[in-house]
């Protein structure tokens, strides 16, 4: 069974189909109608109701996910692919909720961010750039702005030509990209690397009040970008030696300044 099942990971249908014997008699209804329903799925809000004339629109930037099973059998993301395959009039059954959390801008726009979102997590980023160039067309005085975009390579580089027409404007005021599988040869590289490379830029931002969103994987990304903060950006940029690094993030994050808006993947 570990071998055969477990190791592969087959599912009912791979079972079924390859033991036919099995499906003799087999209740489909039945079994169906006892299995836990579906959860739904979350995803961030990559605009703001601020943002153009209608204010009722509200985007979401959604990864396909798609594969093939251990058993061989192709395999698509049940939310994704719903979405990956609508068009225009479909209707997709949803809801937006309130946010609960405090991952929002700070409500002084001249105040300090830095945004780190790898793939798909550049969403509410770009909800937060959104309403920035709202607020810089109503008059408002904007604070800096730095965003850390990771993706493979230029194929996978989204929202490019919006992120560097922002940049151009003022809106963004520093635009990092990671290229992790870089076609041109050059070294690979994330945004934790990019952070510490940058951290003399970030580093005045934190001192002076700043707040840092980081939005992605949970697993691997958070906690390294986490570290770069700390090692490179505070005790290194910074001059806070002697573990300092930690104790200062951690204090962000007592004050609201450190946010993150993550998932395992």
């Amino acid at each position: 069974y570990k071998a055969g099942v477990a190791g592969p990971r087959l599912a009912l249908v791979d079972l079924l189909t390859r033991f036919k014997s099995a499906a003799a008699g087999f209740d489909l209804a039945s079994f169906i109608n006892a299995q836990p329903r579906l959860a739904p799925r979350y995803y961030s809000l990559s605009s703001s109701p601020k943002f153009g004339p209608d204010r009722a629109r509200a985007t979401i930037c959604v990864g396909l996910v798609s594969g093939t099973t251990a058993a061989g059998r192709p395999h698509l993301g049940p939310g994704s692919q719903t979405v990956h395959a609508a068009r225009p009039g479909d209707t997709i059954l949803g809801t937006v909720r309130a946010l609960q959390s405090k991952f929002r801008l700070p409500k002084d726009p001249a105040t300090p961010v830095v945004m780190v979102g790898p793939g798909t997590g550049v969403a509410p980023m770009i909800g937060f750039l959104e309403e920035r160039d709202a607020l810089a067309r109503a008059g408002a005085r904007l604070g800096p702005a730095l965003l850390f975009f990771g993706c493979r390579n230029e194929e996978d580089y989204l929202f490019k030509d919006r992120l560097e027409a922002w940049l151009a404007s003022g809106v963004l005021t520093g635009l990092h990209i990671a290229f992790s599988r870089p076609k041109d040869g050059a070294a690979k590289a994330y945004v934790q690397d990019l952070l510490a490379r940058e951290a003399a830029a970030v580093w005045p931002l934190l001192s002076s009040g700043g707040h840092v969103y980081v939005c992605g994987d949970a697993k691997r990304m958070a906690p390294d970008v986490r570290r770069a903060i700390e090692v490179e950006g505070v005790e290194g940029a910074g001059g806070r030696g002697g573990g300092q690094g930690g104790a200062y993030v951690g204090a962000m994050c007592e004050e609201g300044r450190f946010l993150m808006d993550v998932w395992a993947g």
